[in-house]
């Protein structure tokens, strides 16, 4: 599928960009948009799937500097140490706004994100940008001309980018909401097809076409699965009737228990459930007091305090914003529960503290508690698409 929205001029590639929906930053400087360091290494990585998934060679010539230190590592981490020989350049066409920033537990924020006086971070919307890519190699300049719009259109940029923020398409995508479309199931169903396919496709349904109504809906629809949304039970935890085994309880469960001065037996097995969906840093409880929990991983008994599991959820709003894609990444939570008996999540409360293991595939399956949420639940409608 070939874009004509782009601009090829010998070694120059120019595509015209739209922003839907705001980037957090990590610095508060004027001007900022989504940075050359952070989309290269990642259209590197999807240049390098694109290559393997096609049956296609990676030239050396395309390396940057001639490196070829990637070769002796397994596939998955070659896709992520090549860098193509090739610079890309980001330009703002209209003047870049800053968004209000809001106090934390103020009901005026939207999205999955509240913001502190102190914290530096900030949210910015930049209605239209130029990406400009310099490359001497004519079939490389001619590979990215073809995956650049499908890159974005399933990408994300900035922080809580897992929650739909920082998103852009090109000018001739954003102009074709069904391009998007098509474009979202190309990557699914083609780009990383195999026997046994890596992701699972959902649509979220919501009824306004505004990038604040659309991030809100995000949030409250992850929520609504993961801890309860306005005083309801949380449907992965308590709803979905997974296979129980023995004397199993959740994280929840467990952590409300200790707040309460409610011992634990030692006899009860505690199930991290919410971390199928991402290992979290601590969680923070408003009543009571010193409601704070830290965590810390072990593997095989050791100290792993680098071991981050992200969401393996991306949520991609759609172009008018009334619906909401979701990307499950089916084969990272497989390879997750892969390592469920060599993996203990501690959680640390003062003094307190208890052990937590994943379940394996077998003891909570998170792609049939999605598809019972698509069919049981009423509050967000949550469509399969097959």
């Amino acid at each position: 599928m070939m874009m004509s929205g782009s601009i090829l001029d010998g070694s120059k590639l120019e595509f015209r960009l739209w922003q839907l929906t705001p980037l957090i930053h990590f610095k508060d400087e004027s001007g900022r948009t989504v940075r050359a360091t952070e989309m290269k290494p990642k259209l590197d990585r999807y240049i390098s799937q694109y290559i393997q998934k096609n049956d296609k060679e990676i030239k050396h010539k395309w390396l940057a500097y001639g490196d070829e230190s990637w070769i002796a590592q397994d596939n998955d981490r070659k896709l992520e140490l090549i860098a193509y020989d090739y610079k890309l350049r980001i330009k703002l066409v209209k003047n870049q706004h800053k968004l209000k920033t809001y106090k934390r537990n103020k009901n005026t924020a939207y999205g999955a994100y509240f913001w502190t006086n102190e914290d530096p971070r900030f949210n910015s919307y930049s209605t239209e940008l130029i990406i400009e890519f310099l490359c001497s190699h004519h079939e490389l300049k001619e590979l990215i001309h073809h995956v650049f719009p499908e890159f974005l259109a399933t990408t994300t940029f900035g922080f809580r980018q897992d929650k739909g923020y920082g998103y852009f398409l090109t000018e001739e995508v954003k102009e074709n909401k069904h391009l998007q479309d098509q474009l979202i199931k190309k990557y699914m169903k083609t780009f990383l097809c195999s026997e046994n396919p890596r992701f699972q496709l959902y649509k979220l349904k919501g009824t306004k076409s505004c990038y604040k109504e659309c991030l809100d809906l995000i949030k409250n629809f992850n929520c609504d699965i993961k801890s309860g949304l306005n005083g309801k039970p949380s449907f992965m935890l308590d709803e979905y009737h997974y296979k129980e085994r023995g004397n199993i309880i959740h994280e929840k469960n467990a952590m409300d228990m200790l707040l309460k001065n409610e011992k634990l037996n030692g006899e009860e097995q505690i199930w991290y459930i919410r971390g199928l969906l991402g290992f979290a840093e601590h969680y923070s409880y408003l009543r009571p007091k010193k409601g704070d929990f830290k965590l810390k991983v072990t593997e095989n008994g050791t100290e792993r305090p680098q071991f981050r599991f992200p969401s393996p959820i991306r949520f991609i709003p759609a172009i008018d914003y009334k619906n909401v894609y979701l990307l499950f990444d089916m084969k990272a939570v497989h390879k997750l529960q892969e390592k469920a008996d060599s993996l203990e999540i501690i959680f640390q409360n003062g003094e307190n503290k208890f052990v937590a293991k994943i379940p394996d595939k077998g003891q909570y399956d998170v792609r049939d508690m999605l598809d019972s949420y698509s069919k049981n639940k009423k509050q967000f409608k949550l469509e399969k698409i097959d």
